[in-house]
């Protein structure tokens, strides 16, 4: 479970590969730090890791013959069962899948979670670091349980989702302990008041930028911009000279106008559910 020092002088390929390996690279950590389950085979690689929110849970690296898939989709499915998880990710990158491992997938009763983000990679130190910051913007770890617990709610109603998934953040926490997991949950706070959350993973040589929001009332003041360069910051504190990231087609913009570049290469995301 070791990882790589950060990546300096890569080539446009490197850096591509490295958008779903810092991904990878994020989930075994979390089977460490958690106490999870992983299995890594020629087959596939899977994990679960006991939050409860999918992110905990997932597969990637899928490598099978077409005769095989299906089988092998149950088998995973079965895998699950008997960790009864209510859920778990299933990743499709580049390369080996089958090519119609998704079309497999809804067939087994996965939904689409997210199709085709795009995978964009950047230079760190080329980027466009001149975006104003609102002055009395705080962009701090969350290093307590007061700060814990803002985060989780500026990461609900930033996307609109059920507390369970901001729950499962606050269970990892708590098991690990403040300030000791290998990723960094970041809040942002406006006169107290908190306004914008980010999630930063450093693994496999580069900066992953994993996720990122702001409340819909503090929207279009420069406060997204600010954790972005901010997550961008510490990356680069921490000796990173590289970040990564995918984006949806709607929010793929704002990261070409900072500098990052399109890979040509799509991740998708397939969620099972429990029935």
């Amino acid at each position: 479970m070791s990882d790589i020092p950060p990546l300096t002088h890569a080539t446009p390929e490197q850096l591509a590969e490295a958008v779903e390996r810092n991904e990878h690279s994020w989930f075994r950590s979390m089977v460490r730090v958690l106490n999870g389950d992983l299995e890594e085979t020629d087959k596939l690689s899977r994990y679960h890791c006991a939050p409860g929110s999918p992110i905990f849970k997932g597969v990637w690296g899928a490598r099978l013959a077409e005769a095989e898939a299906d089988a092998v989709i149950e088998e995973t499915i079965a895998w699950y069962k008997a960790r009864s998880a209510p859920f778990f990710f299933w990743w499709v990158g580049h390369g080996p899948q089958p090519a119609d491992l998704g079309e497999r997938l809804l067939a087994h009763g996965f939904g689409v979670f997210e199709k085709d983000a795009t995978a964009m990679v950047a230079d760190i130190d080329a980027l466009n670091w001149d975006n104003p910051r609102p002055v009395e913007l705080r962009l701090e770890p969350v290093m307590n349980e007061t700060q814990l617990q803002q985060w989780k709610a500026t990461f609900l109603e930033s996307f609109g989702i059920p507390e369970w998934a901001g729950q499962a953040w606050v269970d990892a926490t708590h098991t690990i302990g403040f300030g000791r997991a290998p990723w960094h949950l970041l809040l942002g706070t406006l006169g107290g008041e908190p306004v914008c959350f980010g999630l930063l993973y450093c693994g496999a040589g580069v900066a992953g930028l994993n996720g990122l929001g702001t409340r819909p009332a503090y929207r279009r003041r420069g406060i997204a911009s600010a954790m972005q360069l901010e997550r961008l910051r510490l990356a680069r504190e921490l000796g990173y000279r590289y970040a990564v990231l995918t984006a949806s087609e709607m929010g793929r913009s704002p990261y070409l106008k900072l500098g990052f570049r399109d890979t040509g290469r799509r991740v998708s995301r397939y969620m099972w559910r429990a029935a």
